[in-house]
């Protein structure tokens, strides 16, 4: 059993800064490693840091029906996750780079998985009502005992990144994406029956959008898998 407290300061955005801060060190040492131009990389951080806050505010705000405005509105992990696809696919693109693409996709997951540790200290995107195990509780707002979704988050979504990470060093997977993809969305997905707000509800909209990008990325890997029969 946990309790915990109010915080004095804002320990979520100190989390949300770490969970940039560290995923883009890691890549960053790893493309130095790859010979990529420092100057591409200083570009693409900055980039992605935009992009990913900003299209995590705009994915709150159309989805609670633009009735929050920008500067209120919370940051969407899917939202981010746009944000981080986006520039990953243009800009790798523009300098002709995968090594880049393909790694900043695979810090997503680590990305949201400390970014949950935020959600935990403040209390947001808690669980369902729960008295086993782990039961947390957050007495300054809420009376019941909750299941620790976001720690189960936090755990799942690090395992995932270590897990591609490693692989993709010592494979190179050129579905690499698409696996990612696939693999962080069904997480999200079913992790999402957790949450205190899926209930009364037969589905979220957190699991229609994992839905909609495991399809597209079975697609995606259906295409490329018989473009590259074809030509083999």
């Amino acid at each position: 059993m946990m309790i915990i407290n109010k915080f004095d300061f804002n320990i979520y955005k100190l989390f949300i800064i770490l969970a940039f801060l560290i995923p883009l060190i890691i890549s960053t040492i790893y493309l130095i490693n790859k010979k990529v131009n420092k100057i591409d990389l200083i570009y693409s951080i900055f980039i992605i840091t935009i992009s990913s806050l900003t299209f995590g505010k705009l994915f709150t705000i159309v989805t609670f029906g633009f009735s929050v405005s920008f500067r209120d509105a919370s940051l969407s992990s899917y939202g981010g996750f746009l944000g981080v696809l986006i520039v990953a696919f243009f800009y790798s693109s523009f300098i002709k780079n995968k090594e880049m693409r393909n790694i900043y996709i695979i810090i997503i997951p680590l990305m949201y998985s400390i970014s949950k540790l935020g959600c935990f200290f403040s209390g947001c995107c808690y669980g369902i009502p729960y008295n086993g195990i782990g039961k947390i509780k957050y007495p300054h707002f809420f009376d019941e005992y909750l299941f620790p979704i976001q720690l189960l988050e936090v755990i799942t979504f690090l395992i995932l990144f270590l897990f591609l990470f490693i692989w993709y060093k010592k494979k190179s997977s050129k579905y690499i994406i698409e696996i990612t993809m696939i693999m962080g969305a069904l997480l999200k997905g079913l992790l999402d029956y957790l949450r205190y707000s899926h209930l009364n509800q037969i589905i979220s909209i957190n699991q229609i959008v994992s839905l909609f990008i495991i399809i597209i990325s079975l697609i995606s890997i259906f295409i490329r898998y018989k473009t590259y029969s074809k030509y083999k």
